[in-house]
C-alpha cells in the first residue's frame, strides 16, 4: 500500500475522533509514529560520500566521514564512500564492503603537493571520476575537502548526474595551506586560480558544512551564503574514561608501562604539520627530572621512519613506544585510557588557529587533559583554557613544551579536575551522535 493511502486513513481517523479523550489521544500518537516510521523506510536514499583518500585509513577525515556514513546507513539508507588507491602499488584498489558500507577505491591519485601530481590527478579523475556515480545513482552527494584538487571534477560529474543535493564538507583552509606550502610561484598562481574557481562551486552547492565558526566566517567572506556549522566530535559511546583502576593497570602492563609511569599519547597522522620530533626532543630534555616519563605513538604517516630514527639517535627506545596503526576504535580507547596527557603537536602554520582536530576531542572524551602546541588565542587554545581541560604552548618550542608537561605532571589535582570537566564538555557539546543527527536532518 502506498504512503498516500495510509495518510488518507490517518486523516480520516483524526477527523472522526478529534482526539478529545486520553485513549483516543494515545491511539492518535501511536498511528502518527507508525506513519512516520513507515515514511522513513520508504524514503531510503542513495548517499555517496566523495572522500579522496585510500579508504578506510587512519585520519581525521575518515573519522568524520566514516562515522557519518555508518550513522546514515543505520537510518536505512544505501551508503557508499568513493576513494582512491596508490597508483604505484595498487594498494586499496577495489570495490568491497566495510561494516556494511560500500567502498569504491577506483581512482588512482598521488597525494603530494606538486605540479606533476596535480596534472596526473586531474587526468585520472577525468577518466575514472564518473564511475561512482554510474554505480550508485546517488540522491545525495557529499564531497569531503581536503584534499581539494578532485573537487572540480567530482562536482562537475555530480551536476551531470543531477542528485537531489550536493553538499561540501569543508574541514580546513586547504587552499591557503597548499599556497603557503608551495615553493613554486607557478604553483602558487595555479592554486590561487583554483581557489577562485572552487569558491564558485561552493556557492552553487546546496550547503557547505564546516566545523568551526572561524571557518564559517572565512567562507562567508568569500561570498558563500549557505554555510552550516556542524563541529567535529567524539563518539561518547566508545570514547570514554576507563573507570576500573585494576583494568587500567592491566592495560598498562600489556603495553610495557609501569603503574607509576607518566604517559603522553599521540594518536593520528605521523608527519606533515604534526611535529612529533618536537615532542620527542622535549621528552629527552625531561628525563633528568622525570625518569618515569613515556610517550605512546599510534598511527602512520610519511615521517614515521624519520621520527623512529630520531628516537634511536637520542637513546629513547625505552621511553617512546610505537604501537603501530590502529583501525579498531576499542583498541585506541584502551590505549588512550592508559595515558595521562594527550598531545597535539602542531607546527607554526597560523592556519591551524581555526581548527579543532578530532583527536583532541577523543582525548578529552577519555578524560585526558590536552597539551597543544598552538597559539593561545586559537579556537583550540581558547577551548582548553576556558574549560580548564588543557594548556597551549608556542608551536615548535621544545623548552616551553617540556616546562608545561612538567607542570601538569606536578599538579595531580589539575589532572583530576580536567578529567571530569573534559568528559562533561564532550558529552554536552561534542557528542558525535547528536552532531550526526543534525547532519542527517540537513540532508533530509
Amino acid at each position: 500500500m502506498k504512503i498516500t493511502d495510509f495518510k488518507k486513513d490517518y486523516q480520516r481517523f483524526y477527523d472522526t475522533f478529534i482526539i478529545n479523550t486520553s485513549v483516543n489521544r494515545l491511539r492518535f500518537n501511536c498511528l502518527k509514529n507508525f506513519y512516520s516510521d513507515l515514511e522513513e523506510v520508504n524514503n531510503k536514499m542513495n548517499i555517496l560520500f566523495m572522500l579522496y583518500m585510500p579508504n578506510p585509513y587512519s585520519g581525521a577525515a575518515w573519522n568524520r566521514i566514516g562515522f557519518l556514513a555508518n550513522f546514515f546507513k543505520n537510518k536505512g539508507n544505501n551508503v557508499t564512500i568513493s576513494g582512491t588507491f596508490n597508483p604505484f602499488s595498487g594498494e586499496k584498489l577495489g570495490r568491497y564492503k566495510f561494516n556494511g558500507i560500500q567502498i569504491l577505491n577506483l581512482t588512482p591519485l598521488i597525494l603530494k603537493l606538486n605540479i606533476f601530481s596535480s596534472i596526473f590527478n586531474v587526468l585520472s579523475l577525468i577518466f575514472t571520476g564518473w564511475l561512482p556515480f554510474i554505480i550508485t545513482k546517488p540522491d545525495i552527494v557529499l564531497i569531503s575537502v581536503p584534499p581539494g584538487e578532485p573537487v572540480i571534477i567530482s562536482y562537475t560529474f555530480a551536476r551531470l548526474f543531477r542528485p537531489k543535493k550536493i553538499i561540501f564538507d569543508y574541514r580546513d583552509q586547504w587552499e591557503d595551506y597548499a599556497i603557503n606550502q608551495s615553493r613554486s610561484s607557478i604553483y602558487k598562481l595555479l592554486y590561487g586560480m583554483l581557489k577562485s574557481l572552487i569558491t564558485k562551486y561552493y556557492k552553487k552547492s546546496d550547503y557547505v558544512v564546516t566545523v568551526t565558526e572561524a571557518l564559517s566566517d572565512d567562507l562567508l567572506s568569500r561570498g558563500i551564503k549557505k554555510v552550516k556549522i556542524i563541529p567535529n566530535g567524539a563518539d561518547v559511546n566508545i570514547f570514554k574514561p576507563q573507570q576500573d583502576t585494576k583494568l587500567k593497570c592491566q592495560t598498562r602492563k600489556k603495553f610495557g608501562i609501569d603503574d607509576n609511569d607518566f604517559v603522553l599519547v599521540y594518536s593520528g597522522m605521523i608527519g606533515l604539520y604534526y611535529k612529533l620530533d618536537v615532542v620527542i626532543k622535549a621528552l629527552k630534555s625531561l628525563l633528568n627530572d622525570m625518569t618515569n616519563i613515556k610517550l605512546i605513538v599510534i598511527g602512520d604517516g610519511s615521517n614515521l621512519e624519520q621520527y623512529l630514527d630520531l628516537v634511536r639517535d637520542l637513546g629513547l627506545n625505552e621511553n617512546v613506544l610505537y604501537l603501530g596503526k590502529k583501525d579498531r576504535k576499542d583498541e585506541i580507547v584502551e590505549i588512550l585510557n592508559s595515558a595521562d596527557i594527550g598531545i597535539i603537536p602542531y607546527d607554526s602554520n597560523p592556519l591551524w588557529n581555526n581548527a579543532i582536530p578530532s583527536k583532541s576531542l577523543e582525548y578529552l572524551a577519555c578524560g585526558l587533559p590536552v597539551v597543544a602546541t598552538i597559539d593561545s588565542n586559537s579556537i583550540l587554545g581558547k577551548l582548553l583554557e576556558k574549560n580548564e581541560v588543557g594548556i597551549s604552548c608556542e608551536p615548535e618550542n621544545i623548552d616551553q613544551l617540556a616546562i608545561i608537561i612538567k607542570q601538569i605532571y606536578d599538579e595531580k589535582s589539575f589532572r583530576e579536575r580536567a578529567r571530569e570537566k573534559a568528559v562533561a564538555l564532550i558529552q554536552k557539546n561534542f557528542d558525535r551522535n547528536k552532531l550526526a543527527e543534525e547532519y542527517y536532518r540537513l540532508i533530509k
